[in-house]
C-alpha cells in the first residue's frame, strides 16, 4: 500500500516506477507486484475521493479533487485484468 501511493502521489512515469521497483526488489520484481500496486492505487484514490465528500459536506471546498480522484479510480479499475 505504501508504495502505491508512493507511486501515485509522486505521479512516476511507467520508467521511473519500473526503475524503483526494480531497485526495491532488488532486480526480481515479483508477477504480482504491479498487479496489486495497482489495486491499491485504485482503494488509494476511493479514499481520498470519499473523504473529499465527507469535508465538503462540512463546509470545506476542494474544487475538482475529489472528482479526479474518482473518475482515475474508476478508469483504472476498468483496466484490472488487462
Amino acid at each position: 500500500a505504501d508504495i502505491a501511493a508512493l507511486l501515485l502521489e509522486s505521479q512516476f512515469s511507467e520508467d521511473n516506477a519500473d526503475y524503483f521497483l526494480a531497485e526495491y526488489f532488488n532486480g526480481e520484481v515479483p508477477d504480482s507486484a504491479k498487479q496489486k500496486i495497482g489495486v491499491y492505487q485504485i482503494l488509494w484514490d476511493f479514499l481520498w475521493a470519499i473523504w473529499t465528500s465527507i469535508k465538503e459536506a462540512q463546509g470545506d471546498d476542494f474544487g475538482t479533487y475529489g472528482k479526479m480522484r474518482f473518475t482515475r479510480a474508476v478508469k483504472n479499475l476498468g483496466k484490472i485484468g488487462k
